[in-house]
C-alpha cells in the first residue's frame, strides 16, 4: 500500500515538473525595418537567442513592420539577448504584397512562402537587395534585448554597419 501511494506521489511530482518546463512565455514583439530610411517589405527578420533557445521570426508589410512569431502567430519573442538577421529574396516581389501583421493565417502562410521560396533560390546566384552582412547571424551588427520597450526600429545602410 505504501509503495503504491509513492509510486503515486512520485508520479504526480514528475508530471508537474514536465508541465512547468512547457511553459515558455514570450514577450510580444513588434518592429520596423528601414533600409537607407524606406520602409522594407517583404523581408524575414529572425531573432535568434543567445542562449541557444528557440528562435522568432515575422515578416515585413508593405510599411516594414513585423511582428515576431515564436510558437504560435505573433505571439513575439523569448526573453534575453538576441541577435538579429534580415533577409530579403530577390525574386519575391513587392508588387505580390505581404499581409498585415494582424492577419495571422494569412502572415503565417506569407512566412511559409518565403521559407520555400528561400530553400528553392538558395543555388541561384541572384543579389538580394539588402546588404549581405545583415542575413547571416555571424556577421550581422543587429543585436536587441528582449522584452523591449516600444517599437524595435532595425535601421539598416546600404553600405552595411548599425
Amino acid at each position: 500500500m505504501l509503495m503504491g501511494r509513492s509510486v503515486y506521489a512520485f508520479g504526480i511530482i514528475l508530471l508537474s515538473v514536465a508541465v512547468a518546463g512547457c511553459g515558455a512565455k514570450t514577450a510580444k514583439v513588434e518592429g520596423v525595418v528601414t533600409l537607407d530610411g524606406t520602409p522594407v517589405q517583404g523581408a524575414m527578420v529572425t531573432f535568434i537567442p543567445d542562449n541557444g533557445e528557440r528562435q522568432a521570426s515575422g515578416l515585413t508589410d508593405a510599411d516594414g513592420v513585423f511582428q515576431l512569431t515564436t510558437f504560435n502567430t505573433g505571439d513575439g519573442a523569448l526573453p534575453g539577448t538576441h541577435k538579429v538577421t534580415v533577409q530579403k529574396m530577390p525574386t519575391q516581389s513587392d508588387a505580390a504584397g505581404v499581409p498585415k501583421p494582424e492577419d495571422p493565417e494569412a502572415m503565417r502562410k506569407a512566412m511559409e512562402d518565403f521559407s520555400k521560396g528561400a530553400q528553392r533560390d538558395k543555388n541561384k546566384t541572384m543579389k538580394s537587395p539588402l546588404p549581405p552582412e545583415y542575413a547571416k547571424v555571424d556577421t550581422t551588427p543587429l543585436k536587441y534585448t528582449i522584452p523591449y520597450s516600444g517599437q524595435i526600429k532595425i535601421e539598416l545602410k546600404s553600405k552595411g554597419g548599425k
